[in-house]
């Protein structure tokens, strides 16, 4: 199965929990979605006004995120391709989330500083700053929110900032 339909390359490839779907992320400012058994293209995803870094489904596969090098993450509608919200606010490129049913987001970014945002609002809950190098991964627990500045240091368990 070929996906085609980008204007330039894919930076990100996922699944959706329940594997129906694949959707890409590229530097052409888009993100797609895609039937996993065809390779159908279901549904677009576009707004972002610079190169996406990433994307992902929700947990429920109703959603997807998108992160982009125009500094924000924005959730879509999965099935109608609508955008529901914009997180904006970081103030370098947005590589890396948490993204689970019913929870914030978490988002993380190369100005050094963790968000945490309403998904229902799109608004910055709370922002959790002292890294010292650019945040490429964050995660969110029952517990407390986890977040390494590289995936090397990640690998080791060194590095890390827990709230």
């Amino acid at each position: 199965m070929m996906l085609g339909g980008h204007g330039d390359h894919f930076v990100q490839i996922v699944f959706s929990r329940d594997g129906s779907r694949i959707a890409t992320a590229s530097y052409d400012k888009t993100a797609r979605i895609w039937d996993s058994q065809t390779g159908q293209f279901l549904q677009g995803l576009f707004g972002h006004t610079d190169r996406l870094r990433s994307v992902a489904f929700s947990a429920d596969g109703r959603r997807v995120i998108t992160g982009s090098y125009d500094r924000t993450a924005r959730i879509w509608d999965a099935a109608t391709g609508r955008q529901l919200q914009v997180l904006n606010g970081h103030e370098e490129v947005v590589p890396e989330w948490d993204f689970r049913l019913m929870a914030p987001v978490v988002t993380g970014s190369y100005d050094k500083t963790v968000r945490i945002w309403d998904v229902a609002t799109g608004r910055e809950w709370k922002r959790l700053p002292g890294h010292t190098d650019r945040v490429t991964s964050a995660t969110f627990s029952r517990r407390a929110c986890v977040f390494s500045p590289h995936p090397e240091i990640r690998a080791r368990g060194l590095g890390c900032l827990i709230w």
